[in-house]
């Protein structure tokens, strides 16, 4: 189900391209969503955005954590102090 949500949202910008003139268009943007539901069978047009949105904060989450946690990664630099002399290791 989830596949076809994405499938369904990525072919109308409106929803989620900021640059979109009617990205501000609630209206519109309400309209699309019900189209959406329609097409997935869903009674309430809410549950389909309540989906999405549950998709799309799990994917930025899960991007978010990638970039800090990269396998090879460099650590932080510690300064070492040695017979008073300050240096990196």
């Amino acid at each position: 189900m989830a596949d076809h949500l994405i499938a369904c949202v990525s072919t109308h910008p409106v929803l989620f391209d900021k640059t979109n003139k009617n990205y501000k268009d609630n209206d519109m943007k309400d309209n699309v969503w019900r189209s959406i539901a329609n097409q997935l069978g869903y009674h309430d047009f809410e549950d389909a955005k309540k989906l999405w949105k549950n998709l799309r904060d799990t994917y930025v989450r899960k991007r978010r954590e990638e970039k800090e946690t990269k396998s090879g990664q460099a650590g932080k630099q510690e300064e070492v102090e040695v017979y008073g002399v300050h240096e990196l290791p």
